[in-house]
């Protein structure tokens, strides 16, 4: 018998089908106006804050709120947890072509209010043992999306073995204490060909943790209403310590069939960070695109949740 923590996973082709309504859960909808089509966001009630986990159930993986993190930036920019202790440091890379005045982040540190607790730092271990920072957005009562390099990461071995979410992380402080995965999924074009077209996964995690966060709903809309629309990409950059949330608030200026580029500034340990945004027609606020590339400065890349991408994901929720 599996244990509370193992990881199932998953991958799914990136054949289309065409999208349905209410699926198991899933509060799927057109909006004429716009003519988007959108998974619904919901607000939370009322933050409720779950108790914490107990020493023992924990899995080997587990690191706490108050234990500081030594950071290494590799040469493809993720961040690596080499240990930690009792003082933080961060060792970026030297040769890096950003142009400090590009940064237009800032802190973020109200994590346990709307929209801001949707979001998630996350750890991911791998198979030969590393550490790595990234970060999620819930998008229903237990899914999280990010990107597919942050599930399955073919240079250290393959699936992630162990991702722990900590949804709205303010350093030490977890206003929603730690989820952890039990399946992940992403799509064969990243798996078998690291295509940055299908550079999307999701977390199905362990508990219901959106009743307690509310989650961001998807939408899938066309070229014209994603050209210079504003966006924002909020995650858990590995220069800034990796425990606190930054944004960043820039137009969408570049739109593919299944990417976009925007001139909000990111660095690594932001991938899988939801770009969200708001749209006509559509309640509250909605992830078109999860963030998975960028130079260190702007513009950077989001793979688009394109009409393609939006009922495979749709499907992976209604599944698991």
């Amino acid at each position: 018998m599996a244990s509370k923590h193992s990881i199932a996973v998953s991958v799914r082709t990136r054949d289309a089908v065409e999208p349905r309504v209410a699926i198991a859960g899933v509060d799927v909808a057109t909006i004429r106006r716009g003519g988007h089509v959108v998974v619904r966001s919901k607000k939370p009630r009322a933050v409720e804050l779950p108790g914490p986990t107990p020493r023992g159930l924990l899995p080997a993986a587990y690191i706490g709120p108050r234990e500081k993190y030594v950071l290494v930036q590799e040469k493809d920019k993720r961040f690596r947890i080499v240990r930690t202790g009792k003082l933080a440091r961060v060792d970026e890379l030297r040769n890096q072509d950003a142009e400090l005045d590009d940064d237009n982040r800032s802190r973020i540190s109200n994590t346990s209010d709307w929209p801001n607790c949707v979001h998630g730092h996350m750890i991911m271990t791998y198979p030969d043992g590393k550490q790595y920072i990234g970060s999620g957005t819930m998008v229903n009562r237990h899914h999280v999306i990010t990107a597919g390099h942050c599930v399955f990461s073919s240079a250290n071995g393959g699936w992630a073995t162990s991702i722990q979410f900590n949804a709205g992380q303010n350093d030490s402080t977890l206003p929603f204490g730690s989820a952890w995965a039990i399946r992940l999924v992403t799509f064969t074009g990243w798996t078998d060909s690291a295509n940055r077209d299908w550079d999307t996964g999701m977390l199905i995690l362990d508990r219901e943790l959106g009743d307690n966060t509310g989650w961001m709903g998807l939408i899938s809309t066309g070229d014209g209403n994603l050209k210079d629309h504003s966006i924002t990409v909020a995650g858990y950059p590995g220069d800034k310590g990796g425990k606190q949330l930054w944004g960043a608030t820039a137009p969408i200026v570049g739109v593919k069939a299944q990417t976009i580029t925007y001139d909000a500034y990111t660095k690594g340990g932001q991938s899988g960070s939801g770009a969200y945004g708001t749209w006509t027609g559509v309640q509250y606020e909605h992830v078109c695109a999860d963030h998975v590339a960028g130079k260190n400065g702007i513009p950077n890349t989001g793979c688009r949740i394109s009409g393609d991408k939006f009922p495979r994901l749709v499907e992976w929720m209604s599944t698991w």
